[in-house]
């Protein structure tokens, strides 16, 4: 096998010349986006208001943007098909965590939000091949980090 493209994208790999290429990243987007679709159906049913989903600025992106009462909640999702390998929630590392923060202040400062308390949230979604997902919602899951 080897990469087709320079190889810098990382989404497609190339089984043999002249065979099609099969896309690796179209089919991680797909459960990524069926996620964030399953996580916003989830926070919804719960009260919480959906202010904006997939806001992306220079610093990065957070997948949900909701109300909770009067607090701004920024959502980190993680969906996967498994768990064998990590749980969800790990992933959210420092870096991570650094870049929601920074997107977070971005939004923030753009709707004039100061005011308002806000939190960062993880909800993990578990779409297994056969089966119901799983959603586990994990509230105020860190604090932003100093810069």
């Amino acid at each position: 096998m080897f990469l087709s493209h320079d190889g810098s994208c990382g989404c497609c790999v190339r089984l043999a010349e002249g065979a099609q290429v099969v896309t690796i990243g179209r089919e991680r987007n797909k459960l990524g986006q069926r996620g964030e679709k399953l996580a916003q159906k989830y926070l919804k049913k719960t009260g919480y208001r959906i202010l904006q989903s997939n806001y992306t600025v220079k610093q990065g992106e957070v997948d949900l943007i909701m109300r909770d009462d009067e607090t701004v909640v920024f959502v980190e999702v993680k969906t996967r098909k498994s768990e064998e390998l990590v749980q969800g929630e790990e992933t959210v590392n420092y870096h991570k965590q650094k870049h929601i923060a920074a997107v977070a202040r971005q939004f923030i400062h753009a709707h004039n939000l100061h005011d308002f308390p806000c939190r960062f949230d993880v909800v993990v979604v578990i779409v297994p091949e056969r089966g119901k997902p799983d959603i586990r919602h994990w509230k105020n899951v860190f604090l932003p980090p100093r810069y």
